[in-house]
């Protein structure tokens, strides 16, 4: 997967990927950057696994590790310019089973990708027009 150079990208990449079978989450073990089998979290599919390990071995498997400021500066400079603020949002995005069905968002979800994409004026396809 080519990684992510801005919020836009990020935003679509992880809407049009995840789905509830497939998101990076590792039942018994909490919410991890990186499964034992290789998927990655919303955030964990754009580092490396080198540190997605670190990331993973400094976490309390909260899933929203990205508010924490020793994890959110470890990252690459090109996820920090997206902002702490929308990384955690877009986690909380991936990580909360409501948000997905086994063809990607549910109605809730789409409804809180909406309000990510309001907040940060992006645009997607699977909305009607751009904010």
């Amino acid at each position: 997967m080519q990684k992510s150079k801005n919020r836009q990208e990020l935003f679509d990449n992880t809407i049009n990927h995840f789905n509830s079978e497939n998101r990076g989450i590792e039942f018994g073990t909490g919410y991890i950057y990186r499964t034992s089998d290789g998927r990655g979290c919303a955030i964990g599919r754009e580092i490396s696994d080198k540190l997605a390990k670190e990331l993973d071995n400094c976490s309390n498997g909260d899933g929203v590790a990205i508010h924490n400021d020793n994890q959110f500066n470890k990252l690459p400079i090109r996820l920090k310019r997206m902002g702490q603020d929308f990384l955690y949002g877009l986690q909380l995005l991936h990580d909360n089973d409501i948000n997905w069905d086994s063809n990607g968002l549910s109605d809730i979800g789409m409804k809180r990708a909406k309000k990510i994409a309001e907040k940060y004026k992006l645009y997607t396809s699977s909305f009607e027009e751009p904010f």
